[in-house]
């Protein structure tokens, strides 16, 4: 008995040592700076979740990367752009979208939960901090352990694949295009309730307003000029809720930044995915606009934005 008692424990300390060993050796070669590089080289950069994924069609903007990533809250999006901004000295501008829902407590889940963080401790964990992991691991232990018994296998598949785009096959974020059209679906299910049932209540993402703050001020440490925009969003949608709270988060802890607010621009119906997010079409007309943002410089307009944004809107003509 006693001898097969050692056998076992013995066995348990190969396969820890062995498991580590893996971890430990994950993590140096997926944390190369060479797996970082924007290829092209990039000047600007958009940051955010779905919104930014689905409507920032980079390849119409000049010297500019998508980097967003559905249900992507603000902590991850630190996180990867740490590394980034380390190798890419190129980058001068962090377009960092902001919503109603970002700031809402719906966004603790995009953190925290099963769904959202299983995936991304495999994609994070060899570029994460202390503090980042310790975040993570206090709000769900098991989700987080979860995640790093999949880092291993994840990335060996990422890494043993020719070149170097790692970001890429990590998922860690890029223009997708949404074709066709469910809006008519969403409308009617609104009509049927009346009302949106995703509609947000008040409570606040303390810690996504938090990580937002860390955000910026990374951009600042590596001098890159920080603006916060909105995307076009239909007027139906619950995620246009809270909208009194939303204004007071900006006015109150990000007075400083440069505000945008596209959310009104009256997009056709047949230029939205869904309720919340522009198909292709839509992605292509917003992109071109923003283009001109580029052009005539006015990402560093002065005055009303509102008002500069509505009439340059209505001025706008684009062909697919």
């Amino acid at each position: 008995m006693k001898k097969f008692l050692k056998h076992i424990i013995l066995y348990s300390l190969l396969l820890m040592v062995a498991t580590a060993a893996i971890l430990t050796y994950s993590v140096t070669q997926l944390n190369k700076d060479r797996y970082f590089l924007l290829k092209p080289a990039a000047s600007n950069v958009f940051l955010g979740y779905s919104h930014v994924q689905f409507s920032i069609a980079d390849s119409i903007l000049p010297s500019s990367r998508n980097l967003g990533m559905k249900g992507e809250a603000y902590v991850f999006t630190l996180i990867k752009a740490r590394k980034i901004f380390q190798n890419n000295p190129s980058i001068k501008n962090a377009f960092i979208e902001v919503s109603n829902k970002q700031f809402n407590v719906y966004m603790d889940s995009c953190i925290w939960q099963d769904q959202f963080l299983k995936p991304r401790i495999p994609r994070f964990l060899s570029v994460m901090n202390a503090e980042e992991f310790s975040l993570l691991f206090s709000k769900n232990k098991s989700g987080t352990i979860s995640g790093m018994t999949d880092f291993p296998r994840q990335n060996f598949v990422a890494l043993s694949r020719n070149g170097d785009d790692v970001m890429r096959r990590m998922e860690w974020g890029g223009y997708r295009s949404l074709a066709g059209n469910k809006l008519p679906d969403d409308l009617k299910r609104i009509r049927a309730l009346g009302y949106d049932p995703d509609t947000l209540d008040n409570q606040l993402s303390l810690t996504n307003i938090l990580y937002l703050q860390k955000l910026v001020q990374l951009c600042r440490e590596h001098s890159i000029k920080v603006w916060f925009f909105r995307t076009p969003m239909h007027p139906k949608s619950g995620d246009r809720t809270n909208e009194i709270v939303f204004q007071q988060i900006l006015k109150s802890k990000f007075a400083d930044i440069p505000f945008f607010d596209f959310i009104d621009l009256d997009l056709p119906d047949d230029e939205y995915f869904d309720i919340n997010h522009l198909n292709q079409k839509g992605a292509k007309r917003f992109s071109g606009f923003l283009g001109d943002f580029f052009t005539y410089d006015l990402w560093n307009y002065s005055g009303n934005k509102l008002e500069m944004i509505h009439d340059r809107w209505h001025a706008f003509s684009w062909k697919y």
